[in-house]
């Protein structure tokens, strides 16, 4: 018998708090590299429109446990959980997990002179410490992306850059001002920032991609984690909990500024030996049936799932926030009003406005009636 097949088969779950899907190349991101996930998503099931039914803190992941409750009860004998969440405390998890570990985790402080120094690097070198060959539930839930950015891949120098090429002089009537380089926080404070318009051009990408050099630490575990676990089989889920503001709501931060769909929209990509893409509007609330069969080794979507196509108002999905009044997604529509105020609403077009750019709740006042009203039939 081939060691794989004598080997415990184990289910890996990573969640984590402020992942957006912006620096994923699965999911159409460019501002970094994400070779390991990237790979894992072009063999698996990835989730296109994976949208959040809660927009609080510690929200999702505390919702999540709860309803996971019951089918993770009959897993707890070989199960462990691993965490250096702050938000969560024992009464989250401890009832649920046969072991679970809380880490002592820093916020902010100074960037760390290596990739294995950071924090997020930490939780999973915890995190294989603890899987033991009788394993069959391992799940780490991390909020450093929230936390402590704490890793700064210093770029090579461009050979190109100083070369002396010919060129041709040119006279330039009205020579632009130089502007200065932007130089960002040298620690791991992560940013809440509003944007007026009166920062440097540079800040917002720059910050983009510090974020994406803390993804950059997330897919490199990853990495160290497939190589640890072998040949042993596993199906892996990684999901984000929160997603994080990169200027689409004139904000950049982990739940900054007014609500926006990137914010609800978060990435979900679950290990399978057939690759799938779920263009469908889903609720992660069905992230219990996701884990469910991911322990009973059996796919995540069905054919008749998968080939189903959305209409315009269905599936809906409500979205309760401490941020806004009324949190509405459709298949063709984002509402989010944050008064009572019905005037005060605003409408996005989806999938195609990605970003929120364009409010046209002016356009369609039928839709803003019918979503904020709640005559969905």
């Amino acid at each position: 018998m081939p060691a794989s097949q004598s080997q415990t088969p184990i289910t890996i779950v990573i969640t984590l708090e402020a992942l957006s899907t912006a620096p994923l190349g699965c999911y159409g991101g460019s501002i970094g590299e994400t070779p390991t996930i990237d790979d894992l998503a072009a063999r698996g099931v990835v989730f296109d429109r994976w949208t959040s039914p809660v927009d609080k803190p510690a929200g999702l992941i505390r919702r999540w446990l709860g309803e996971c409750k019951e089918l993770l009860e009959t897993e707890a004998a070989e199960s462990i959980w691993v965490t250096d969440d702050p938000l969560l405390n024992e009464t989250d998890y401890d009832p649920i997990f046969g072991e679970c570990w809380m880490l002592q985790s820093r916020v902010g402080g100074p960037i760390v002179a290596g990739l294995d120094r950071t924090r997020l690097a930490h939780s999973f070198f915890e995190l294989m410490d603890r899987i033991g060959p009788d394993t069959t539930l391992a799940w780490l839930h991390s909020a450093a992306l929230r936390e402590c950015w704490d890793w700064v891949e210093v770029p090579l120098p461009d050979p190109d850059e100083n070369a002396d090429t010919p060129h041709e002089e040119f006279v330039d009537d009205e020579p632009e001002t130089p502007v200065e380089p932007l130089q960002l926080p040298d620690n791991a404070d992560v940013p809440h920032l509003h944007l007026d318009g009166e920062q440097h051009p540079d800040l917002l990408f720059s910050w983009m991609q510090r974020y994406s050099n803390q993804v950059f630490v997330l897919d490199t575990m990853m990495d160290a984690l497939m190589q640890f676990l072998g040949e042993r089989p596993f199906t892996l889920i990684i999901a984000g909990t929160s997603g994080f503001s990169f200027g689409d709501n004139q904000w950049i931060g982990h739940r900054a500024g007014p609500l926006r769909s990137g914010d609800l929209r978060l990435p979900l990509i679950v290990s399978s030996d057939a690759p799938l893409r779920v263009p469908s509007l889903t609720s992660a609330d069905q992230f219990p049936n996701v884990l469910r069969a991911a322990i009973e080794r059996q796919p995540c979507m069905t054919p008749a799932t998968w080939v189903h196509r959305d209409e315009e108002f269905k599936p809906l999905i409500e979205t309760e926030s401490d941020r806004a009044r009324r949190v509405v997604t459709t298949s063709s529509w984002f509402l989010v009003n944050e008064t009572e105020d019905v005037t005060d609403a605003k409408l996005f077009l989806k999938p195609d406005d990605v970003n929120d750019i364009n409010d046209v709740a002016r356009l369609k006042p039928d839709v803003v009636d019918r979503l904020t009203t709640g005559s969905t039939i």
